[in-house]
């Protein structure tokens, strides 16, 4: 196990930064606008969604509380399913 640890932080250390696939700007009130480098592919669409998307800090937070607390939701019913407590739960 020991081993294991070793070499997963050997691998950590000499792993290439990840690049990202949109770019960020904050503006004087608060809003941040990201654009999106990656072109979207379309389907049978005359045109596709904007390019960029505009958002502030306390909606970032509510997201993230949203996300944290479903994830949360999704441990704790696979324990109960795990245990036989529980015969399924809700997906999404």
């Amino acid at each position: 196990m020991m081993m294991l640890r070793r070499s997963t932080a050997a691998l950590a250390r000499n792993a290439a930064p990840a690049t990202r696939a949109f770019s960020a700007a904050a503006n004087a009130s608060g809003e941040a606008k990201f654009e999106f480098s990656t072109p979207f592919e379309l389907h049978r669409l005359d045109q596709g969604p904007a390019e960029f998307a505009v958002t502030n800090r306390k909606e970032m937070l509510e997201y993230y509380e949203l996300m944290y607390t479903l994830r949360r939701m999704a441990m704790i019913n696979e324990t109960e399913y795990k245990a036989r407590k529980i015969s399924g739960f809700c997906h999404w």
